[in-house]
């Protein structure tokens, strides 16, 4: 059984990561999750106050 593995596409505004993104989930048959700095931050601060 293989190892599952994450790709991680960062960077500024209007580059493409969503494209990328995508191309990447079709080749290796995987899914996209997105999420934006905000969210990331919400979901640290929960975390870190508990």
């Amino acid at each position: 059984m293989e190892k599952p593995f994450v790709v991680s596409v960062i960077g500024p505004t209007a580059v493409g990561k969503t494209k990328l993104g995508i191309e990447i989930s079709k080749r290796f048959n995987g899914e996209v999750i997105n999420a934006d700095s905000m969210q990331f931050l919400k979901v640290l601060i929960l975390v870190l106050l508990k």
